[in-house]
């Protein structure tokens, strides 16, 4: 109704002040008072707000009074206070100048802002996440014609076109921007922090500095210079190792008569960040002469100064003891057969009887069954049910159940029946332990020289990528033209790993159980015991002891694999090797001045952080009574 009335009013003024005065008629004086408040009234009045306004009652030196109606009043109402709005809009204030005994109606015309500069700041903020990961189109305007321009205190991190460059480290960067609409802006400013490298990537740069400069190679045989920080990043780095009596934390190394697997950890420090990253290593063997040669290193081997709790992944309850100490020819591993029976009608899934096409591998398996019993004896009683899979052996902490003829198959590596074959890479060897990646275009490469060996193909149309590479590794060797040869392999559609072939055609299996409540340590010794008894007799070396892993891609030996102690199982299987192949004419008598140590190397299960463990040996020749050894040792329990 009071925009009718406006107009209405509005029409009037129009032709008041379009029809002429008659010229006999007296000009009221008032008139030209009342015009110059009125003038004076729209010089008070702002074409735009954000704010109430102050409307004038009268005039500060012409006196008179003024009056205030808003056509408007769910915008701004009759004391020029602004009233809450989404939208800009525009205002209509009509006002009654009096002088005396003359009035005048006018108009002033206000754009009201619907919405105070502070939230579309905010609204502008919240575009942006707690940190920045990422590239930004920064949104700079906004609805109803508020716009915003800003500037980065980094463009090197962040720049003014919202690009995301990471820097090495997180940086907190200021953003300043102005708000604006109409005549109105206003500054504002926030904190943001702009990502560094992750810590994994930081981890990953380490790691390939340390194996360019300082760790090239698995097969080391001189001391190593282990480094102690990286500068970009500030880093300090200790070192830590799984045996310091071959490969200590400074980088001494120690060789003994036979190859010493070995696990050194870097552990990094980045500020307030930490992490570690392994390196595999073989200790190469050293050539020895004679048998006392042979016979001093090998009991220079088997002490340890210190030996680590060491508590075994994933699975719970099945680390009870300190791990067994290595008594060579003390530690004796029970083995009961119990040959599955062989397939019938009635039980087609029984034992199949299919022969081995060579032994190649010996592969290593833990059961993942966690029942308490759910032991050797209870994993051969489900082979010979007929159960769909089978293994050879199943060890657990008291020894170890044959199940399958060491001569015939037993399906436990997932890779059906491929056969183990090596193939020509035509790429020549200089290292014996050679990084192996895939190509852009689908081939081998070893040690960056691509083969002329064709990785598999994922689908009908791509191939492997070295990311798909099963995390064990494909196995390879040297062979006699001095070229890198290569095992059958295929790509594994469950697990989604390039794996090898020879698993179940060519492999001897073992479980070794996770049953709560055993001594993974002492099944974990067991395993070893009997595993480098199939490598004499089937005139393998240690690299031929393989993960399920290797086969399928899958995570197994699960706890072996997740507490890193891969290299320690090899190591172990490395000694007993070299003794049985070299001191089985002599007999080893071992005795313990240590209540907690057994004479066959069994720590007790209550034995305590700070014990030392006395014990000592001595070593006669069966044929020459001649020929003695002895050797005293002190091993402290960490």
């Amino acid at each position: 109704m009071k925009k009718i009335v406006f107009l209405f009013a509005f029409i009037f003024l129009l032709f008041a002040t379009g029809c002429k005065q008659d010229p006999e008629v007296e000009v009221n004086p008032d008139i030209a008072v009342v015009n110059s408040i009125s003038e004076w009234v729209l010089t008070q009045i702002p074409e735009s707000t954000m704010e109430d306004i102050v409307l004038p009652t009268t005039h500060p030196t012409l006196g008179g009074t003024i009056e205030w109606t808003s056509y408007d009043e769910d915008i701004i109402d009759n004391t020029g206070k602004v009233v809450s709005t989404t939208l800009p809009k525009d205002a209509t204030l009509e006002y009654k100048v009096t002088y005396q005994t003359y009035s005048k109606l006018d108009f002033a015309f206000v754009k009201v802002a619907g919405i105070e500069l502070s939230a579309v700041a905010q609204a502008f903020t919240n575009q942006f996440s707690a940190i920045i990961t990422r590239d930004y189109d920064v949104k700079t305007e906004f609805s109803n014609g508020y716009t915003i321009t800003w500037t980065s205190s980094n463009p090197s991190v962040f720049s003014n076109e919202g690009v995301f460059t990471r820097p090495d480290n997180d940086t907190m960067i200021t953003i300043d921007f102005t708000v604006s609409i109409w005549n109105y802006s206003e500054q504002f400013s926030f904190e943001i922090q702009v990502q560094g490298q992750l810590l994994s990537t930081k981890i990953a740069e380490v790691r390939s500095w340390i194996i360019d400069n300082y760790l090239p190679e698995r097969l080391v045989s001189t001391e190593i210079n282990l480094p102690t920080e990286y500068e970009k990043y500030s880093a300090n780095i200790e070192w830590e190792s799984s045996n310091y009596n071959v490969i200590d934390n400074e980088g001494h190394i120690t060789r003994y008569g036979f190859d010493r697997y070995i696990t050194l950890t870097a552990k990094v420090y980045l500020g307030e960040q930490y992490s570690e990253t392994d390196f595999s290593l073989v200790v190469a063997k050293k050539t020895l002469s004679t048998s006392a040669e042979k016979m001093e290193s090998f009991l220079s081997a088997i002490g340890v100064a210190e030996l680590a709790k060491v508590s075994f992944a994933y699975y719970s309850n099945i680390s009870q003891s300190y791990n067994v100490l290595p008594m060579f020819g003390a530690f004796d591993t029970p083995i009961v057969q119990q040959i599955a029976p062989l397939r019938t009608e009635a039980n087609p899934t029984a034992r199949p009887g299919t022969k081995l096409y060579s032994v190649e591998f010996i592969t290593i398996h833990d059961t993942a069954g966690e029942s308490a019993g759910a032991n050797a004896k209870a994993h051969a009683n489900l082979v010979s049910s007929g159960y769909s899979a089978s293994w050879h052996y199943a060890v657990d902490q008291d020894g170890a159940y044959q199940s399958i003829p060491l001569d015939e198959v037993a399906w436990h590596a997932g890779d059906g029946s491929l056969a183990f074959h090596l193939t020509d890479t035509g790429v020549k060897a200089t290292v014996k332990y050679p990084v192996m990646t895939i190509t852009s275009d689908g081939y081998f490469a070893f040690n960056g020289e691509k083969s002329t060996v064709r990785a598999p193909k994922v689908s009908t149309t791509l191939y492997a990528t070295t990311s798909q590479l099963t995390p064990s590794g494909i196995y390879n060797e040297i062979g006699l033209n001095g070229n890198y040869y290569i095992n059958t392999n295929y790509f594994n559609d469950d697990y989604g790993r390039v794996s090898n072939g020879g698993g179940n055609r060519n492999s001897i299996g073992f479980e070794t159980c996770v049953n709560t409540g055993s001594d993974y340590h002492r099944t974990f010794y067991h395993a070893a015991n009997i595993t480098s008894d199939l490598l004499i007799a089937n005139n393998l070396s240690v690299d031929r002891v393989l993960q399920h892993n290797n086969f399928s891609g899958k995570d197994c030996p699960l706890s072996i694999r997740r507490t890193g102690y891969w290299n320690n199982f090899l190591d172990l299987v490395s000694l007993l090797k070299y003794g049985k192949e070299n001191f089985s004419g002599y007999t080893f008598n071992w005795s313990s001045a240590s209540i907690e140590l057994a004479t066959n190397g069994l720590i007790a299960k209550n034995a305590t952080q700070g014990t030392n463990l006395s014990y000592s040996v001595t070593v006669a020749n069966n044929t020459n009574p001649l020929e003695t050894y002895s050797r005293a040792y002190n091993t402290l329990l960490k």
